[in-house]
């Protein structure tokens, strides 16, 4: 296969985790004292599936700098919590086309803006720990350079550039594949949108989880 180093975003791409983490936030903001934005609807909530805590915190909901670091803590706090486990699982076919990939001698890896401790405790919980070769996750609270999480990934691997592509549902995806130089297929089942994926360069999209397998099994249009 050409392309035999596959990775993946996590959020929205392997795993359906937007129930889990706006719940989490809003137990979050509850706790800071942050009523009105802890009221904010699912939608408008929806956008911090994604993007790295800290951006999603400062930028997007505009909390005062001197709460992020905060809030980034008492949001993880909450990480082991069975009710908030509870509500993570792969999207529908996941765990079969990793299965396959594998089975097709790919080497499969994930890069995340999560952060690594709950990266690792949520890939266990959707029972996915077993079907990919290597995690590449945010390993400290101050931001995240996506594009080396990738070239981690690659290097684990063993692979070079030009034996990889990344799978994402957000533009941080897109841009960090463009940076290393590798192929980003764009996913619409997760959290971004078309538009988002083809302002960023996406190199192709796919609607489904059977069109991303088709896709990445056969390799013709990419």
């Amino acid at each position: 296969m050409k392309y035999s180093a596959i990775l993946f975003d996590f959020d929205g791409t392997l795993l359906e985790s937007g129930p889990c983490i706006i719940h989490t936030l809003r137990r979050t903001l509850r706790e800071l004292g942050f009523d009105q934005l802890a009221a904010w609807s699912d939608g408008q909530l929806r956008p911090m599936v994604g993007p790295p805590l800290r951006e999603g915190f400062s930028a997007y909901m505009g909390l005062p700098e001197e709460y992020v670091d905060r809030a980034i803590q008492v949001y993880r706090s909450h990480a082991d919590d069975p009710a908030v486990l509870s509500l993570l699982r792969p999207y529908p076919g996941i765990p079969d086309m990793l299965r396959t990939l594998r089975e097709k001698g790919c080497k499969l890896a994930i890069a995340t803006a999560k952060h690594n401790s709950v990266s690792t405790l949520h890939l266990k919980q959707a029972g996915l720990d077993q079907l990919v070769d290597y995690l590449s996750a945010t390993k400290t609270d101050q931001g995240c350079d996506k594009a080396q999480l990738i070239r981690e990934a690659l290097a684990a691997l063993g692979a070079s550039p030009s034996e990889a592509v990344m799978v994402g549902d957000r533009l941080y995806d897109m841009d960090a594949a463009r940076q290393v130089g590798i192929p980003g297929i764009g996913v619409l089942y997760g959290y971004g949108s078309r538009e988002e994926l083809e302002a960023h360069g996406a190199s192709c999209i796919v609607e489904s989880v059977e069109q991303l397998q088709r896709l990445l099994t056969e390799q013709e249009d990419l």
